[in-house]
């Protein structure tokens, strides 16, 4: 049996920690898997879901303070003890260095996935973390990024090897995006009717995720259709940007174009109301939202943008715009609304058709595992 240790700050339920969950969840009996995780500023959401699947979870918080070595020993020794045949890392900025030197002293090997496009995080320009994202270079046996432009990013910035660096997409474990309520019930809660044109989009409202391009979109689709709606499943409010976007939708009176639901657990039920998916990002490593909603057939616009170029190749999946552009991003959702309902049945259809393919939790275990083995030997 190979044993795995995963270190990730936090168990909230984000991206890379449901990823995460849904890798351990379809693991085959050959891995043993521990999770180490080192936030305890908030409640960990899938803490209680990973030890119900009689995985090991441990809290240990360490490298509080950017340069403060003093806990490497404490870490070497905590990681030593747990004995993994491999440390498997989902941190960034400082931790990603600190937590494969340890693991390096520990004698382990050391697998990190790279989540995020290394040009978002904010710090990226500061000198000495370039220093020490070059360093990790040499502590990390394999890089798995999870697009190919995280990958050539990564190569571009802090010139990691080629043979040091491979693209495991992320997957999705689509059994769960199960549909358990009726559309028109969703539609009477959200006191939408059949005549509106529902553009949906599945995100938390905050900086990256662009929502301010969905408020331009929405006056430009505004002097050319009357009845859409745009809908935003995700947490909105309690921040400045939420508070930009409340204030940039009252300012083009288009309140009654917007519904926020909020944050969801049943997320399919809202995607399988929409008429099409949009995502704005201005930066995505990967885009889950949009393979979601692709395999629940919805013919799709976004930004061509991070792992969005793995996602929509052409045309045929669904219609790209130029980042940050929102009278072209208003342009192609125009397209798809003026097309009969067949034309877009026929791009959810081949959408949901190569994610299917691709893009599930099944081949993502078993490229992993491959990896695995093979660094093990």
């Amino acid at each position: 049996m190979i044993k795995i240790l995963h270190i990730i700050p936090g168990l909230n339920r984000g991206g890379a920690e449901t990823l995460l969950l849904n890798f351990i969840s379809n693991s085959s009996k050959e891995f043993e898997h521990k999770v180490w995780y080192f936030e305890t500023d908030k409640e960990q959401e899938l803490v209680t879901e990973l030890e119900s699947k009689g995985i090991e979870v441990i809290n240990l918080t360490t490298f509080k303070n950017w340069f403060n070595f003093s806990d490497l020993p404490k870490v070497v020794s905590k990681i030593k003890k747990i004995n993994p045949d491999i440390v498997h890392l989902h941190v960034t900025y400082f931790w990603k260095m600190s937590y494969a030197l340890a693991s390096k002293l520990a004698e382990k090997k050391v697998v990190i996935t790279l989540h995020y496009l290394p040009h978002t995080l904010g710090k990226i320009k500061t000198p000495i973390l370039k220093i020490f994202e070059r360093l990790t270079n040499s502590l990390a046996d394999k890089f798995v990024a999870i697009s190919t432009e995280v990958k050539n990013e990564r190569k571009k910035l802090f010139k990691t090897p080629e043979d040091k660096i491979k693209v495991i997409f992320n997957g999705i474990d689509f059994s769960k995006l199960k549909i358990t309520r009726n559309s028109d019930e969703v539609l009477k809660e959200l006191k939408v009717t059949k005549n509106d044109f529902i553009i949906g989009t599945v995100g938390n409202v905050r900086w990256e995720k662009g929502t301010e391009f969905l408020v331009e979109v929405a006056n430009l689709l505004s002097k050319e259709i009357e009845n859409f709606k745009i809908i935003v499943v995700g947490a909105f409010g309690g921040n400045p940007y939420s508070n930009e976007i409340s204030e940039k939708i009252q300012n083009y009176s288009l309140k009654e174009k917007f519904i926020f639901v909020g944050k969801k657990l049943d997320v399919a039920n809202y995607i399988n109301c929409f008429d099409t998916f949009v995502l704005p990002s201005k930066s995505e490593g990967f885009g889950l939202a949009l393979v979601e909603a692709m395999y629940l057939g919805k013919p799709s616009v976004a930004f061509k943008i991070g792992g969005v170029s793995d996602i929509i190749l052409s045309e045929r999946f669904g219609l790209l715009a130029k980042p940050e552009n929102s009278l072209e991003l208003a342009e192609q959702l125009l397209k798809l609304i003026k097309m009969d309902s067949q034309q877009r049945m026929e791009i959810g259809k081949h959408g949901k058709e190569f994610v299917n393919e691709n893009f599930g939790i099944k081949t993502l275990v078993t490229k992993y595992e491959s990896l695995y083995s093979e660094l093990i030997g």
